[in-house]
């Protein structure tokens, strides 16, 4: 049996080809580590050799793209933001 199941979450068992999970979209690693994640910002496939430590939910393409060329990148909350100008936020509020 390939899936399992962790608190009503159906989980795919890990496939591996040679050193590499099989779906990594990787092409900065030539062994995987982990298990796959989504890049916030691309939606590419990579394992857990990707990904930095300031920027977690970017793929290192992505986070090159964003911390070197200085290509905008607006988190999930930022982008919330812009679209809901008028929602009070946290940090605006003051005593």
């Amino acid at each position: 049996m390939s899936q399992r199941t962790l608190k009503g979450r159906e989980l795919q068992k890990i496939k591996w080809e040679g050193e590499r999970i099989v779906g990594c979209q990787s092409t900065n690693h030539v062994s995987c580590t982990g298990d796959l994640w989504e890049c916030e910002r691309c939606n590419k496939k990579t394992c857990w050799e990707e990904g930095s430590t300031d920027l977690f939910d970017l793929c290192d393409d992505c986070w090159y793209d964003v911390r070197v060329l200085k290509d905008e990148y607006l988190t999930l909350l930022e982008h919330w933001q812009e679209i809901h100008p008028k929602t009070i936020r946290t940090n605006q509020i003051t005593n």
